[in-house]
C-alpha cells in the first residue's frame, strides 16, 4: 500500500493458478480508471513484480534502502518454481480482528508450520488449546483437526507454511536421499509442537517471498536454489528452537515437581515441602510455577491430586469414594468431594453415575 501526495491510497494484487499467468487487479481510492492509476504508480515509484510462483503477486514500494514492504496478504507457491514439497507460504498482516478459523483437517501427508511474528492467537488442536504470542511457532501434524476454538483471528502478523511430507523412497526439498530422510523424519517427530521461535524464522520466510518475486531471478535457476536454501534454513532453525524448548521443559520447575510427585511418600506433598526439597523460597517458587503453569504451588498440587483421583475413579469402579479420597491425600471423602466439584462442576459420585450411563465420555 502506498500514499500519494494527493492523498490517494492504492493497492495491487495479482491472482493466478498453476500453469496460468497471473492477472492484475488494481484498487484505487481516487479512481478505478486505469489511466488515473498508472501515473500515480509511476509517481510513487511503485515496482510491480509478477511471477508464476505467486498466487498473490506483489506490489511492493521500495524505499531509499531498497527494502521491500509487502502488502497485507501474500501467498507464495514454491511448487511453481520446482519445489513440490513446499505447498504454500502465506504471510498475512491482519489489521483488524476477523472471524474464527473453522475446524478443518489437512491431508495425511501434509504438515503445517504457523509462525506468529506479532500479536496473539488461540489455536485448538484436537482437544488441546495453545495460546500463541509474538515469536511463537505451532506445528500441525498430518490429519489433525484444528481451529481457533471459536475465538476471532486477532490483529497480528502471521505466517503459514504447508509441507508435503514424502514417503521414505522420495526426496524432500530436492535434497539428497539420506539428508531428505533425516530432515523429514526430524520434522515428523518435532517436539514440543508449540515453542518460542527466533527473529531468524521471519527473515527466512521473508527471504523466500522476496526471492520468488525478485525479477532478476524470474528466468533463471537461481530462484529455485535460493528458495530451497531459505526453506531448509527455516526448518533447521525451527528444529533447533524446538530442541531448546525441550531442554527447557526437562529442566523446568514443573518437571522437577513432577519428579518429586512420582516418589513414594507417606504424606502428600505440600507447597512447604516443595520449597524445602527444591531449596527455594516460597515467593520464588510461586513466581516460577505461575510463569510456567499459570497457577501457584498449592493449587498445582491440588489439581495433580484431583487428576489422579479422576484416573482412579475411571479405572477402579470397585473402589469406594472414601478409599480414593484417602489414596490421593484427602483427609475425608467430604473434603475430596468438595474440592472435586469446585474444579469439575460434578461430585465424584455424579461422575461415576454419568460414566456408567455413558453420559460422559
Amino acid at each position: 500500500m502506498a500514499q500519494s501526495s494527493s492523498g490517494c491510497v492504492h493497492r495491487c494484487f495479482a491472482s493466478g493458478s498453476a500453469g496460468t499467468d497471473p492477472f492484475m487487479v488494481l484498487l484505487c481510492a481516487r479512481s478505478p480508471l486505469i489511466h488515473d492509476i498508472w501515473p500515480l504508480l509511476a509517481q510513487e515509484a511503485i515496482h510491480l513484480h509478477f511471477s508464476p510462483g505467486m498466487r498473490c503477486a506483489i506490489v511492493a514500494t521500495v524505499d531509499i534502502q531498497s527494502k521491500i514492504r509487502f502488502p497485507d496478504f501474500v501467498e507464495a507457491i514454491p511448487q511453481y518454481v520446482g519445489i513440490p514439497d513446499a505447498m504454500y507460504l502465506k504471510r498475512f498482516q491482519r489489521q483488524n480482528a476477523e472471524g474464527p478459523i473453522t475446524e478443518h483437517t489437512h491431508p495425511s501427508d501434509k504438515m503445517e508450520f504457523i509462525y506468529m511474528a506479532r500479536g496473539l492467537q488461540t489455536h485448538v488442536v484436537g482437544k488441546k488449546t495453545y495460546k500463541m504470542k509474538g515469536g511463537d511457532v505451532l506445528v500441525i501434524f498430518p490429519g489433525e483437526k484444528h481451529s481457533s476454538g471459536g475465538t476471532p483471528q486477532e490483529k497480528s502478523l502471521i505466517y503459514w507454511l504447508g509441507l508435503r511430507i514424502p514417503k521414505k523412497t522420495d526426496d524432500f526439498l530436492s535434497l539428497p536421499l539420506p539428508q531428505s530422510r533425516l530432515l523429514a523424519t526430524s520434522l515428523k517427530h518435532i517436539s514440543p509442537r508449540h515453542f518460542a521461535g527466533t527473529p531468524a524464522l521471519q527473515r527466512h520466510f521473508d527471504d523466500i517471498i522476496s526471492d520468488m518475486i525478485n525479477p532478476q531471478m524470474a528466468h533463471g535457476v537461481n530462484r529455485s536454489l535460493f528458495v530451497q536454501s531459505a526453506l531448509s534454513l527455516f526448518l533447521l532453525e525451527a528444529l533447533v528452537c524446538a530442541q531448546r524448548r525441550r531442554s527447557e521443559l526437562a529442566n523446568s520447575w514443573e518437571n522437577r515437581i513432577l519428579k518429586l510427585l512420582r516418589e513414594p511418600r507417606e504424606e502428600p506433598l505440600t507447597a512447604t515441602t516443595l520449597t524445602r526439597e527444591l531449596h527455594v523460597s516460597m515467593s520464588s517458587l510461586t513466581i516460577q510455577l505461575k510463569k510456567e503453569t499459570g497457577v501457584p504451588p498449592a493449587e498445582y498440587l491440588l489439581r495433580h491430586r484431583l487428576a489422579e483421583a479422576q484416573r482412579l475413579l475411571d479405572r477402579n469402579p470397585d473402589k469406594s469414594i472414601t478409599e480414593i479420597a484417602l489414596a490421593t491425600g484427602f483427609s475425608t471423602a467430604q473434603n475430596f468431594a468438595t474440592a472435586f466439584k469446585r474444579f469439575t462442576g460434578l461430585t465424584p459420585r455424579q461422575v461415576r453415575k454419568f460414566r456408567s450411563t455413558r453420559l460422559l465420555p
